[in-house]
């Protein structure tokens, strides 16, 4: 959980329990994990940047087409739940967690373009290391690895409208004589994207009605219970096991104005999960809760930013869905 005003990280669980044998040890929020669908709000915030000049410009209410396609001359992605939507609006696409829009959206944006907006973002080495580097379209939907230290900054610079500052977990270190040799110091935003379209992508993750279908009615019950609108999203990862795919990671991302959170559940030892344990509605039951009670601690302490982000100038409503103010 990460403060988005300050990056100071708030908590971390690393681990089962420490004492685990095996695996205790290993921190796997450090760990190079696969994010699944849980990078896809990134991948739509370059998107709805700004394009270059001769470009057309995308909002909420713009369409992609969610149909079987052949990217290249052999990639022929597939949906989860194994069927197409057809035409469909960046909102649902994006809520929905269809697979095609979001590749056709980098491929519009540009495959390094948004790697650097990514990686700009927090996912600092995202489709980095080793073959990795050759992901291409399919890092879309998140074939590449990322630590959740840093996937949840990327998320707190989507809070943060599109700015970005560095994450930290320490706040002072003294030597002996209380000297200070280390202390924390508020750093100055760095814009990667327009505030428009981070904007754009927080208020169609706080969607609820589009995000129903995907999440249903009860993911979020604390939240919703307590009146905290969270821009959230979920993810998972696949491993191949003669030729049929397991489910092997599972995430949750969320996040307010003022807090930033992910979660991931998986076996250490990168193996399948149980059949029927694949859903990725379980992370988002536990980010519910934890959301839900550390964003009422703030309140509590007065250290609330805002209930939900300002609109920022320039924004256009058009049939009924919002636009930045360069969409042509």
């Amino acid at each position: 959980v990460e403060d988005t005003q300050t990056g100071q990280v708030i908590a971390l669980v690393g681990s089962k329990d420490y004492r685990e044998p095996g695996f205790g040890e290993n921190n796997a929020a450090t760990s190079f994990i696969q994010p699944g669908s849980s990078i896809k709000p990134l991948v739509y915030a370059q998107l709805f940047n700004k394009q270059p000049e001769g470009k057309a410009n995308w909002g909420a209410g713009s369409i992609l087409s969610d149909t079987k396609t052949t990217f290249g001359t052999n990639y022929t992605p597939n949906n989860a739940d194994l069927r197409f939507d057809g035409n469909i609006k960046l909102r649902d696409a994006l809520n929905r967690s269809r697979n095609i829009p979001a590749i056709k959206a980098m491929q519009v944006s540009g495959v390094e373009e948004t790697w650097k907006t990514i990686r700009d973002m927090g996912d600092k080495d995202y489709c980095t290391v080793g073959a990795e580097r050759e992901a291409g379209l399919s890092s879309a939907i998140g074939s590449c690895g990322t630590r959740l230290t840093d996937h949840v900054n990327a998320m707190a610079s989507l809070s943060r409208l599109g700015a970005y500052i560095p994450q930290t977990t320490v706040l002072e270190v003294t030597n002996s004589n209380g000297e200070s040799l280390l202390k924390y110091k508020n750093e100055k935003p760095k814009q990667v994207i327009d505030a428009q379209a981070a904007y754009v992508v927080n208020d169609i993750m706080a969607d609820r009605a589009s995000r129903q279908r995907l999440l249903g009615t009860n993911s979020l019950a604390n939240l919703n219970g307590a009146g905290i609108r969270a821009a959230v999203k979920t993810g998972t990862s696949d491993i191949s096991i003669n030729g049929k795919p397991y489910s092997k990671d599972l995430w949750a991302v969320g996040y307010t104005p003022s807090l930033a959170m992910a979660v991931w559940l998986g076996n250490p030892d990168n193996t399948p999960l149980r059949i029927g344990t694949g859903n990725s509605r379980i992370p988002m039951y536990i980010l519910d809760k934890v959301m839900t009670e550390t964003t009422q601690q703030y309140q509590a302490e007065n250290k609330l930013a805002a209930d939900f982000w300002t609109r920022p100038d320039g924004i256009q409503v058009i049939n009924g869905d919002i636009y930045p103010s360069y969409f042509n």
